[in-house]
């Protein structure tokens, strides 16, 4: 990984922690997401049959971090619900201004997948 990439994915841990005590700084830290994204999907490599887009899968990756994080804690823990809040509002974000729909994608299938072993589990515990 490049120091200029390693230098912006660093920065999300920091706007998640902060996005989980208040939602007064939400719509910055969109914004500071948002342009870490638009920065990350800057650096790319080139490979022998084309490009390859190391900075927008770092990108996807420490994102999916952070969401995986919070995945297993329950619901109703206020800053779990905070940052679930935070996520769907860069989504939509993200959308609205027509960039890149990969994280979303990402999201969604990590998701979906923790979720379907999760009831696989619940399931064969049950019988």
């Amino acid at each position: 990984m490049t120091p200029r990439l390693e230098a912006l994915i660093d920065g999300m841990p920091g706007i998640f922690m902060q996005c989980q005590y208040s939602m007064a700084t939400h719509k910055k830290n969109i914004i500071h997401l948002a342009k870490i994204h638009a920065g990350s999907s800057d650096v790319w490599e080139e490979v022998p049959h084309g490009i390859k887009l190391t900075g927008e899968k770092a990108f996807n990756d420490q994102f999916l971090n952070m969401v995986n994080r919070i995945l297993s804690i329950k619901k109703g823990i206020p800053n779990a619900d905070r940052i679930v809040k935070f996520i769907g509002a860069f989504i939509m974000h993200i959308s609205q201004k027509g960039l890149s729909l990969a994280v979303l994608m990402c999201l969604l299938s990590n998701v979906l997948a923790r979720s379907c072993s999760r009831e696989r589990a619940r399931n064969g515990k049950e019988s």
